[in-house]
């Protein structure tokens, strides 16, 4: 059976336990919305400007996604600390980023060798 176009794109929200507890901590709501160059930004406040949001509930959690963002298959979010304390919303990674590793982690690694 093949899709048609007009059919609704079911989208799957994907974060570890980390990032869900610390979601979960500040409130529970992620805004996801792109900026003026395209990039994805996700932050716990919604943006200035009045945008209409997607939401797709969770435990205890709600990611609330830009509406005018073609939804794909899946989000990842990952909370991360460096080089600052943020969330990152990642628009249908491939695989290899689906692990959760960051840059930093890989860089760290890498001089511990």
């Amino acid at each position: 059976m093949t899709a048609e176009l007009d059919d609704p794109v079911e989208t799957r929200i994907e974060m570890n336990e980390k990032t869900v507890a610390v979601l979960r901590a500040r409130g529970g709501n992620l805004y996801v919305w792109t900026d003026g160059a395209g990039m994805p930004r996700a932050r716990t406040a919604p943006p200035p400007e009045p945008i209409s949001f997607a939401t797709t509930p969770g435990d205890g959690w709600s990611v609330h996604i830009d509406s005018t963002i073609a939804p794909p298959p899946r989000w990842v979010i990952h909370w991360t600390r460096l080089p600052w304390p943020h969330f990152r919303a990642l628009y249908n990674p491939p695989e290899s980023l689906r692990s959760g590793i960051d840059v930093f982690d890989v860089i760290v690694a890498w001089f511990a060798r």
